[in-house]
């Protein structure tokens, strides 16, 4: 069905996983995990786990639109601290059997996460600038109705950290960046954070790689 779209490597070295970026010293996803993502994540472990399991695995029930084409390549939303954690530990072995080496992804640290953006700020501040202002003119526009942006580009910048949703850390309820629910707020802050007690509308996340030989 779905063919592995986030998770393969190719080559190893200084060559990143698919789907993620080398800033600085660390290999970051280029898009939050999308729900195309969640759903070939799905796919998978419905092999692996009985019925009552995978339930535990599913966004908050009033998510009813990830499955559908439109929202395809928007960040998936609506799930919980540990679901964020299952995916990472899955995705680890699954990347590691095929690459024949071991590797880990996490949810960053608020230090990664903050030291990652400050490093984004510095080689492209007026691109994130100019695209930070293209989403609160968006947002204006729909008078004020929350909405998350596609990840469109395809080149091999990191998109929307500052924006469309805030970002869990490994810190249980502690998220990193604005999002597009607050658009007058938005701006390139590398330590505005967001502590959430439950799944949001306006909360997802990214991962980081390593190469756990070279920790």
């Amino acid at each position: 069905m779905f063919a592995l779209l986030f998770i393969l490597f190719l080559g190893t070295g200084d060559v990143p996983p698919i789907g993620t970026a080398k800033v600085k010293d660390y290999y970051i996803d280029r898009t939050e995990v999308l729900n195309v993502h969640w759903m070939e994540y799905m796919f998978y472990r419905k092999k692996q786990l009985d019925s009552a399991e995978v339930h535990t695995l599913y966004p908050q029930e009033s998510n009813t639109w990830y499955t559908l084409p439109e929202n395809y390549f928007k960040p998936i939303v609506l799930i919980t601290y540990e679901q964020a954690l299952d995916y990472c530990n899955w995705r680890s072995e699954v990347v590691s059997k095929n690459m024949n080496r071991k590797v880990k992804y996490t949810l960053p640290t608020k230090e990664e996460w903050s030291e990652i953006a400050e490093a984004l700020l510095h080689s492209e501040f007026e691109r994130i600038n100019k695209e930070l202002e293209k989403t609160k003119r968006k947002q204006r526009r729909r008078s004020g109705v929350y909405f998350v942006q596609n990840a469109s580009r395809k080149d091999n910048r990191i998109l929307n950290i500052f924006d469309n949703v805030s970002e869990m850390t490994l810190t249980e309820y502690v998220a990193m960046g604005g999002n597009n629910y607050s658009p007058d707020e938005l701006d390139g802050s590398t330590t505005r954070t967001m502590q959430y007690n439950s799944p949001h509308l306006y909360l997802g996340f990214r991962c980081i790689a390593k190469f756990v030989d070279e920790e």
